[in-house]
């Protein structure tokens, strides 16, 4: 059986890694991914929203894709709400959507 946790209230996160910066601290996340071995990675939805737009956020998602593969984690998706994301994810490689888009599609099929 599969559990997930999710951290509800991120803006406490974000306080904390404020505060800690204020104090000269860096932040890594690289390393805790690797002592977590995860078998899925979600893709904020901050990174897939203009993907079909936007280079950088191709170019971030393209490398998170690599690294996941490398890692065997399935990456998941989120924020898929029109058919040129859609298209653009599929064709990078992400395992799994989620989004209003697909919503769309099911009720299309349906």
């Amino acid at each position: 059986m599969m559990h997930l946790i999710c951290i509800k209230e991120f803006s406490i996160v974000e306080e904390l890694a404020s505060t800690v910066r204020e104090y000269g601290c860096k932040i890594a996340i690289m390393e805790n991914i690797l002592k977590l071995k995860p078998e899925i990675i979600k893709i904020d939805g901050s990174l897939i929203k203009d993907i079909d737009t936007s280079v950088e956020s191709k170019m971030i998602v393209k490398s998170i894709i690599s690294m996941s593969k490398e890692l065997k984690a399935k990456t998941v998706a989120e924020y898929v709400h029109s058919e040129e994301v859609f298209k653009t994810v599929k064709n990078l490689g992400v395992d799994f959507l989620q989004g209003l888009y697909l919503r769309k599609l099911q009720r299309f099929i349906n």
